[in-house]
């Protein structure tokens, strides 16, 4: 370390495949700043290339860390963070009481939309062509796919979707449920929203490539031979969605001794089975999310708003219980009215610089002891008192005043007499011990000469 010709604190630093680079060092103070114009100039860049870039021109202690803490705290750079997949803990809700009390909807678009429905337990699917996702195409569509699959009396039938607009509108519909029909819409930020139904479209998309790879545009003919092929296949119970919705052999069309809480308990058992499976595939490190602690009017990002085309939106928490959160996005300035719940897990909180910074501090003076404080603590002397001048140099040599110096005295030019000053009464004699003059000559300035001024001094005070 040394100082260059230009006053700066410098240290020399050897890289390979790099000259030796004049490394300036940066107080602990200005660091943080320093790092977050830097963070800023150079738009935003990932922590390594940050490092590389300050690390070529700049040094000073615990820089990893401070360069960690500004690109952490960053919101921009939170928005595009890529993270690692953690582990989900899978769940599976209820089972159905019966068959038929429960179905998934979607609408799938292939050159042209249609509509899809499939039961829970037996799988089996039933869909036709729509024109549009209007509210009213979409409840005449679930209209003629249920009405046949629906029972006439008891519970109503519970379709789930996902929250499509069209969708959304037909929650309390007054048609549908006078048919015995109910909307119920998956959470927005739910990934796994509608799992049922999503894979009822991967499976009918495999048909459709299955009866014609060069297909372009489905008949109504086509999608109802894939419709049938689809509920044809063999399923994990041993059965296919016919044999299980008809209870009979779809080759002999003989029936089939099965009873319903046998096919609805098997079904939920293997899907128990399968989520230690399910979780290890989708995420092998076997990491588990951690869960963040939330309060009231937090910035909070989701970890599957990420996608190829766009950043993470931002939310804010409005109210928070147990594992779960509401919040809200925040679009610039502007919060959106509508709320969404999600989990607590799902959540990516991203840390406040200041907050990050106030902690540091605090956390260094409460470790630091009194010694340190007294070592460390820069004292500020005050400047020395002035030395005393003796007399015989402040006081010049005195001598008697001569009367005749004093021609006119004014009277405008007189001062308040001062508290310590020696009072005369206007008819007692000057006493020439008291008003002393040096014997150097003075002059007034030449623009004043010519004028009558009065240049008195009474106890050493000019007037």
């Amino acid at each position: 370390m040394r100082i260059a010709k230009d006053g700066l604190l410098v240290v020399k630093r050897n890289e390979l495949m790099a000259p030796t680079r004049e490394c300036i060092v940066v107080p602990r103070q200005v660091l943080d700043g320093l790092l977050t114009s830097l963070h800023i100039k150079l738009d935003h860049p990932s922590t390594y290339q940050f490092k590389s870039v300050v690390h070529r021109y700049f040094f000073a202690l615990d820089m990893d860390k401070a360069i960690e803490t500004v690109s952490n705290g960053c919101r921009q750079c939170a928005a595009l963070q890529k993270i690692p997949h953690k582990l989900n803990v899978q769940s599976t809700g209820d089972p159905p009481e019966t068959i038929g009390s429960a179905f998934a909807a979607d609408v799938m678009k292939r050159e042209q939309q249609l509509s899809l429905v499939r039961e829970y337990v037996t799988s089996y699917t039933a869909a036709h062509l729509i024109t549009d996702e209007r509210q009213e195409t979409l409840r005449e569509s679930l209209l003629c796919l249920c009405a046949e699959l629906c029972p006439l009396d008891g519970p109503f039938a519970v379709v789930r979707t996902d929250p499509a607009p069209g969708f959304q509108t037909l929650v309390n519909d007054e048609l549908l449920r006078r048919h015995r029909i109910t909307i119920e819409v998956g959470r927005v930020k739910n990934k796994n929203k509608n799992p049922v139904a999503d894979k009822a479209i991967q499976e009918l998309e495999d048909e459709i490539l299955r009866q014609d790879p060069n297909t372009r545009c489905i008949s109504p003919l086509s999608l109802m031979l894939a419709i049938a092929r689809l509920n044809s296949r063999i399923r994990n119970r041993g059965l296919s969605a016919r044999e299980m919705w008809t209870q009979r052999d779809q080759f002999s069309y003989n029936q089939i001794p099965l009873t319903d809480r046998s096919l609805i308990q098997r079904q939920h058992e293997l899907r128990k089975s399968n989520h230690n499976y399910s979780e290890i595939s989708k995420a092998p490190s076997g990491a588990l999310p951690e869960s963040p602690h939330l309060e009231v009017g937090d910035l909070v990002y989701l970890y599957n708003d990420r996608n190829k085309t766009c950043a993470r939106d931002r939310y804010l928490v409005v109210s928070s219980d147990n594992s779960w959160c509401n919040i809200r996005k925040l679009v610039g300035s502007r919060l959106r009215n509508t709320s969404y719940r999600v989990k607590r897990s799902n959540c990516y909180k991203v840390p406040s610089l200041l907050n990050t910074l106030s902690q540091q501090d605090t956390y260094n003076h409460d470790n630091c002891t009194s010694s340190d404080e007294d070592d460390n603590t820069v004292k500020t002397h005050s400047p020395p008192k002035p030395p005393d001048i003796p007399n015989a140099i402040s006081i010049p040599h005195l001598q008697e005043l001569e009367p005749e110096f004093f021609e006119i005295e004014p009277s405008d030019l007189s001062l308040p007499i001062g508290e310590n000053e020696l009072q005369h009464e206007p008819d007692d004699q000057v006493n020439t011990d008291v008003i002393l003059r040096s014997t150097r000559e003075r002059h007034p300035p030449k623009f004043l000469r010519g004028n009558h001024f009065l240049f008195k001094r009474e106890k050493n005070i000019v007037y």
